[in-house]
């Protein structure tokens, strides 16, 4: 059958539009990352891979468990041609911001239109939490992008494509090299878009899944000893975190709740009551029996990682990323569905409110000292920066690194162990441990590197506190003749020879 010329014409406009309306958004979001990128790796996590670059140890947290492989060989890539590490891993989180953009915008208009799209894309592309992670070390836009990649190939093969199948399958293993619970909390999502194909198809693509995965599993394992090693490396390691578990107590599982719920209102502040209109208009579908595949699709994108969040492990704001584009999904869907002008209303109140909360907002929109608290603007990535600046150039122009131990606590605790390598670094022992550690005789100060509260000295009249500015305060300890320097898990104090 052949199409006639005015089909065939506005077959070519939309494809137009589309690819005008994908590459403006990649360049959109590329520009808006830019000017706010951060000068300082931003968390103990981003440390831990600019470490990685310098020598790749699991067993000294170079990165930390369960390993990020590819994460960490793309950082060293990018890090040869910018030699910063701190650089190549922002670098790759402004690009992987765009990319993903882009392909949610190219996704969304296949699978629905070209308005659901371009909302779906704004509400992402403008979310606070979205753009904040576009500007630090960390993988979680670079995973997004993938997960959003891997989406994309599931809807193509629940359309019957047996190729986007095969794809999926290898990308889903392959991602575990970025993040390696992405492959557990997405595999849900690729058996129900593999589920139409017939059975020997199902099976050779949980075979590239786990090709895909042993790519990165087994050079991984090898970096620590071998598969076993590995797996009683973690085992202990999962077991070190096992109070922190949500499945222990009702109070820990409500605090994951909680931390769910600021996190989601990070991510587009007003998406709550939205996205909950959403979710009982999709109830109703369901129980009308009207409920769509594209439905369930959704479902499956949202839950298993929902679940995963609540029940197992949800710390860091970044956690709930792969959330970002099905609720996108639902909200652009919500508005563009009542095709009024109180609706468009509505989505551009979100797109204003994303940017003025990101643009605006202090750092911290109550006064507590929890990581959870520290808000997703530019005032938080501006004020890590120039805290870090500023003490970092303090202390390496007024302490000799001869007589000079530092101490890192609280958020900044790992940052000594790449920016101060010329200064002895102290760890200070756990509750669970006995050890006290009393610093060798060359050294005389010891330097509380971070956010000190309430410094736990002994005697306190020992503790000099030095304010660097009108914000930050060093707090040091120092011998006198006849004393040493000792560390242990209850504080850091003076004693006698």
């Amino acid at each position: 059958m052949t199409l006639s010329r005015p089909v065939v014409k506005q077959e070519i406009q939309q494809a137009n539009l589309r690819l005008i309306t994908g590459v403006s958004l990649f360049l959109f979001t590329l520009l808006t990352r830019i000017p706010f990128r951060t000068q300082y790796l931003y968390h103990w996590d981003s440390v831990n891979y600019a470490l990685a670059l310098q020598h790749f140890s699991l067993r000294d947290f170079q990165p930390h468990p369960p390993g990020y492989l590819f994460y960490v060989a793309l950082g060293g890539f990018v890090n040869r041609i910018l030699d910063d590490a701190n650089a190549a891993y922002v670098w790759i989180s402004i690009i992987a911001s765009a990319l993903a953009v882009l392909l949610l915008y190219l996704f969304i208009s296949e699978w629905y239109n070209h308005r659901i799209a371009f909302w779906a894309s704004v509400f992402l592309v403008t979310s606070p939490l979205f753009w904040f992670y576009g500007e630090v070390a960390l993988p979680y836009t670079l995973d997004l992008a993938i997960v959003i990649l891997i989406a994309w190939l599931c809807y193509r093969a629940l359309q019957g494509q047996s190729s986007a199948m095969w794809a999926s399958a290898l990308v889903l293993g392959l991602a575990g090299g970025i993040r390696p619970q992405t492959t557990i909390i997405i595999f849900p999502l690729w058996l129900f878009a593999a589920h139409r194909q017939v059975l020997w198809k199902i099976a050779s693509g949980i075979v590239l899944i786990a090709l895909g995965s042993l790519l990165w599993f087994l050079p991984l394992a090898s970096t620590i000893g071998g598969v076993v090693p590995y797996i009683n490396f973690i085992r202990a390691y999962s077991a070190s975190l096992s109070t922190l578990s949500p499945l222990r107590s009702v109070r820990s599982f409500i605090v994951n709740v909680g931390r769910l719920a600021v996190y989601l209102f990070y991510a587009i502040p007003l998406c709550l009551p939205i996205f909950a209109f959403g979710a009982v208009v999709w109830i109703k579908r369901q129980l009308s029996l009207r409920g769509a595949s594209r439905d369930w699709f959704l479902f499956l994108w949202i839950v298993p990682p929902l679940l995963f969040l609540l029940l197992f492990h949800l710390e860091q704001p970044g956690h709930i990323m792969v959330l970002l584009p099905p609720c996108a999904i639902i909200l652009s869907r919500t508005i563009s569905a009542q095709d009024s002008t109180l609706a468009r209303a509505a989505g551009a109140a979100i797109i204003i409110t994303n940017l003025l909360f990101f643009l605006f907002v202090p750092a911290r929109l109550v006064p507590r000292p929890e990581a959870v608290f520290m808000t997703p603007s530019v005032h938080s990535l501006q004020a890590r920066d120039h805290y870090l600046q500023e003490t970092l150039n303090y202390i390496s122009t007024h302490f000799d690194p001869q007589s000079t131990a530092i101490l890192g606590v609280s958020d900044e605790y790992h940052h000594p162990d790449y920016y101060l390598q010329a200064f002895m670094r102290v760890k200070q022992p756990s509750l669970t441990s006995a050890k006290v550690v009393l610093l060798p005789m060359p050294i005389r100060t010891l330097i509380l590197f971070g956010d000190v509260k309430a410094p736990r000295a002994y005697p306190p009249s020992h503790l000099t506190n030095l304010p660097i500015s009108d914000h930050t305060v060093l707090y040091t300890l120092t011998a006198g003749n006849g004393q040493q320097i000792l560390v242990d898990a209850s504080g850091y104090g003076i004693v006698q020879k």
